[in-house]
């Protein structure tokens, strides 16, 4: 289910992309990711698996509508970069434009994969979370203990939800201070300024 809502959000991101611009929606996935990855956390700790659920569904379609604002940034930061080098260098514009759109394009395929890696990182990092409370729980002699144990134990997943959080933070910063900031935008990047990345 929230595979299929992220995928549904995707359009939505790309398409607040250009009206805002793709950082600033970038940035507001993952501050509303971080705000309902601590959602998810009183979820687990209040045993409420609708605030849990609702939450975590949410996280998804913001992930689908980051996933359409970062593929709307790339191309839009290719692009300023082609046009500062066409203008720093004396290159010529078109053919400096073509190869920084391939350069572009080929961002975008590395980005796939590690969205995709990322994926499975999000597995590895719930399994690790898990393997205190499964051991403890296949020494249990009795289905009694097993059952009381698993209770003791019922908030084993906000380890890794703290994981996801810092990541959020750091991801949230650092859209921010390469993307955002304006003596970015304005220094390194002059292009950026009136770009909608």
């Amino acid at each position: 289910m929230g595979a299929l809502a992220g995928s549904f959000a995707r359009p939505l991101g790309g398409w607040l992309s250009d009206k805002v611009g793709g950082a600033r929606v970038t940035l507001a996935v993952f501050l509303g990711m971080g705000v309902l990855t601590m959602s998810a956390i009183v979820g687990v700790r209040e045993h409420s698996f609708g605030l849990f659920f609702g939450s975590f569904m949410a996280i998804f379609l913001l992930a689908g509508m980051g996933n359409g604002s970062t593929y709307r940034m790339i191309p839009s930061i290719f692009t300023a970069l082609g046009r500062r080098a066409a203008e720093e260098q004396g290159l010529d514009p078109q053919e400096t434009a073509l190869a920084f759109k391939r350069q572009a394009a080929a961002v975008i395929g590395i980005a796939g994969a590690i969205g995709a890696f990322g994926g499975f990182l999000i597995q590895v990092v719930f399994r690790q979370a898990s393997l205190g409370v499964s051991a403890l729980v296949r020494a249990a002699e009795t289905p009694a203990q097993r059952l009381a144990i698993a209770q003791a134990h019922a908030d084993w997943s906000v380890s890794a939800l703290w994981v996801f959080l810092a990541a959020y933070a750091l991801f949230a910063g650092m859209t921010w201070f390469f993307y955002l900031r304006t003596s970015v935008a304005t220094k390194r990047i002059p292009s950026l300024a009136h770009a909608s990345v």
